[in-house]
């Protein structure tokens, strides 16, 4: 009963179609539409499939008037029209004294992306692949098979769809039982292994392909940061529109396929040709590389100087153009077919805007930061050398951390220096790369000694207070955990970059584009950021625990009145226990303001940011403030000076020390000590 009755309405309703269209006529001829004169003219980009006789078209007897083609209307005949903008669309024609007329039919938009008899060519990314001719029944076939209909009338345009300005046009292969067509002309792509995608008319072009006689490739336009930044597909810009290329310095339409040669480029490694199926592309007036003053194009043919690779990212390097600025960014630049290849079109320089002064004044505070930071550094480790009071266990593990921070900062100051002078080399940019990791990951693993230590020392003085030879055997000990972990770490970046170990999103890539870790993987993650969380969130433990040790220590002295000697180490640990913390509160938070510099900044330039790379350049600043400008170093310092040159300082008068000066002289130099009782 139902599913018969419904069966009924469904072919009644297929019938009045099919009887609307084959009663409907066409105005002009096939292949030809109408002009802003209602002559008939040829068609390339728009016209009207119907499987009808040409209607009277102009040759109406009597006046003829143009109407919007509503299906609530009579025409004599409908087609596509042209006005004086050349822009097209479907109009009904209505002829005086005519009285053969008929409903406006239903008329379904497909946009084909390559010329009717032509198909796109999967391979060569095109339309003009000569290896497949030119056919006749190509537009028949892919009309059955994306509308699913031969005789219902087609609004037909030809070419790509024109994407928005920060969108890119993406080819999507898939079989045609995947592309589901809706009513409103849309369609829903549910490709495997990927989320569904729906498109509207306007987004997207559809067309065969040459491979295989049941697929499609559906172009549509896509976010560019969605497909080029987080799915990291290649993207480029093409100079002209889709189907034009350069001819006499204009876009003009020619049969040439816009096919480009990506690289995959490796440290110290020539570059490899690699083939994608699919590539962001940014065509004519809504490209990015919109040039103030013209561009210029690289023609390595000409000029050796001008070679160019396109690398996978879409990012143009130039090989011989010096080190720092060899690469340039798919953003800032142009690709187009010009004689007989597809060369770079990059745009001349403009005059120096606020923002790049900015910049470059940026760059010079940073690097005069690292400048003053690194002189403190020095002065701090020289005071330690200079003063014999200061070798304790606890000095010389502060001296190794300073000497570390001090080479780090200097081999970034060198990269920042070189790398502004144009005459960095790439072998110089791996040395200094590699040499800024080891150090400040040495420096990081000094800084967990430290925190490790004065644990260690809460965590024992129940027991026994060091001897001179274990504090000389701990240090040892300490100096290997220290120094080898950081070389075992730069040189497993080293093997793993060299030797492509890792997946291509956790290589470092070091020293590709910056003397360090590039942006566009999780290298630094890996090889940094993950090593120096680990010993950060151990130095938070070490000081809970010591915290925890230090209560009840100080519970337990309250009931010994005659020990002045624990008493005296308790305190004197105090006070180095604060030393540490601050500088760990250092060291954490100005990493943590590198990490945050690193990962979320992107381009924002808030005032914040600045605030942040000042507090990470200047921790050498604030490591001489916590270990050398104290009274007990201050007053070390005057006393060794008047050793060396008398006349300088008066030396001062004999006195018990405080128990705030008291850490070098007691609480490390093994010389004296006690049990604690229990």
């Amino acid at each position: 009963g139902g599913s018969a009755r419904a069966l009924v309405v469904a072919l009644t309703l297929v019938t009045a179609a099919t009887s609307e269209s084959d009663s409907a006529r066409k105005c002009c001829p096939r292949g030809e539409v109408l002009a802003s004169d209602l002559s008939c003219v040829f068609g390339t980009s728009h016209r009207l499939l119907l499987d009808a006789e040409p209607g009277p078209g102009t040759v109406c007897p009597r006046k003829v008037s143009r109407v919007q083609p509503t299906q609530d209307v009579q025409v004599d005949c409908i087609d596509i029209a042209l006005d004086s903008r050349n822009e097209s669309a479907l109009v009904g024609l209505v002829c005086e004294d005519e009285s053969d007329k008929f409903f406006v039919p239903q008329v379904h938009f497909m946009r084909k992306c390559c010329p009717s008899n032509r198909r796109y060519s999967d391979f060569r990314k095109g339309c003009w692949n000569e290896d497949y001719p030119d056919s006749n029944s190509t537009v028949e076939t892919l009309r059955s098979m994306f509308l699913n209909d031969t005789t219902s009338a087609v609004s037909l345009q030809v070419g790509a769809p024109i994407c928005r300005l920060g969108s890119v046009l993406l080819d999507i292969f898939l079989h045609h039982r995947h592309v589901w067509r809706q009513e409103s002309e849309s369609i829903l792509l549910k490709h495997q292994g990927a989320s569904d995608i729906l498109l509207v008319p306007e987004e997207f072009c559809v067309d065969l392909v040459t491979s295989d006689d049941y697929s499609l490739v559906v172009r549509a336009c896509q976010d560019a940061t969605v497909v080029c930044d987080l799915h990291k597909r290649p993207c480029i810009n093409k100079c002209c529109p889709d189907g034009t290329s350069f001819q006499n310095s204009d876009c003009e339409e020619t049969k040439v396929e816009f096919n480009v040669d990506f690289y995959s480029l490796r440290p110290r490694q020539p570059p490899t040709p690699t083939v994608f199926t699919s590539v962001g592309l940014a065509m004519g007036d809504y490209s990015f590389d919109q040039c103030q003053y013209g561009r210029y194009n690289l023609d390595p043919m000409s000029s050796p100087d001008d070679t160019f690779f396109v690398m996978t990212s879409g990012n143009l390097f130039m090989p011989e153009v010096p080190y720092n600025n060899n690469v340039i960014d798919w953003r800032s630049y142009c690709l187009e077919y010009l004689e007989d290849r597809v060369l770079p079109f990059i745009c001349f320089p403009v005059d120096r805007t606020t923002e790049e002064i900015k910049q470059t004044l940026h760059f010079k505070v940073i690097a005069g930061g690292l400048i003053v930071s690194s002189v403190f550094l020095l002065i701090t480790f020289l005071v330690y050398v200079c003063l014999p009071s200061l070798h304790n266990l606890h000095g010389k593990t502060l001296m190794c951390h300073v000497a570390s921070m001090l080479a780090a900062y200097s081999f970034l100051v060198s990269s920042q220096l070189l790398s502004s002078s144009g005459i960095l080399i790439e072998q110089l940019c791996l040395v200094l790369g590699f040499g800024i990791q080891f150090f400040f990951l040495a420096a990081f693993s000094w800084l967990n000694v430290i925190c490790f230590d004065i644990w260690w020392t809460f965590g024992a003085v129940r027991s026994h207070v060091a001897k001179v030879e274990e504090s000389r055997r701990r240090f040892w000990c300490y100096s290997l955990y220290a120094w080898l972990l950081a070389l075992v770490i730069t040189a497993a970046t080293f093997f793993v970059d060299h030797f492509q170990l890792f997946p291509e999103a956790f290589l470092p890539e070091m020293g590709q584009r910056f003397c360090w870790f590039t942006k566009s993987t999780h290298g630094k993650t890996l090889f940094f950021n993950l090593p120096v969380m680990i010993q950060i969130t151990s130095n938070v433990i070490f000081f809970a625990l010591t915290i925890r040790n230090c209560s009840k220590i100080k519970s337990e002295l309250q009931q010994m009145q005659n020990n002045s000697s624990a008493q005296l180490k308790y305190q004197a640990d105090i006070n180095k226990l604060a030393m540490n913390t601050k500088l760990f509160v250092v060291m954490g938070l100005t990493w943590l303001c590198e990490v945050s510099t690193w990962y979320f900044q992107n381009g924002d330039e808030s005032y914040w940011w600045y605030f942040l790379d000042a507090a990470n350049i200047l921790q050498g600043f604030f490591v001489f403030l916590i270990f050398v400008i104290k009274k007990k170093v201050i007053r070390a310092m005057k006393m060794r000076i008047h050793e060396v040159i008398p006349s300088c300082f008066v030396e001062p008068p004999k006195h018990r020390p405080s128990t705030s000066t008291i850490f070098t002289t007691v609480a490390s130099s093994g010389s004296s000590g006690g049990q604690v009782k229990k």
